[in-house]
């Protein structure tokens, strides 16, 4: 899986930006949210992506509904595997269509 397939398609949404931070993690900011509402961020990894989303856009996606349970934590973060690429942009558009 490449982190560009991704970046790519972040870029089709006018709401969306994305900025890659350390350790390889991205970061998808909505332009209609406030900083402190949260993100969603992701890494690549060879056969999957770890998707991780911070503050309001938790139950704004309502991953664990649509996802089940979470894999794991990091930082005290809940995170999802996904390895479907088709999976990580329908959360994507997700979060592009989010209302606020």
């Amino acid at each position: 899986m490449k982190s560009h397939d991704i970046e790519e398609y972040i870029s089709q949404f006018s709401n969306l930006s994305v900025q890659e931070n350390k350790g390889g993690r991205f970061k998808i900011s909505h332009t209609n949210l406030k900083k402190r509402a949260g993100s969603l961020w992701f890494r690549a990894y060879s056969e999957k992506f770890r998707l991780y989303p911070t503050g309001e856009v938790i139950s704004l996606l309502n991953l664990q509904s649509e996802l089940g349970a979470p894999d794991g934590q990091d930082m005290e973060r809940d995170y999802w595997f996904l390895e479907n690429l088709k999976d990580v942009k329908t959360i994507i558009q997700a979060f592009a269509e989010v209302k606020t």
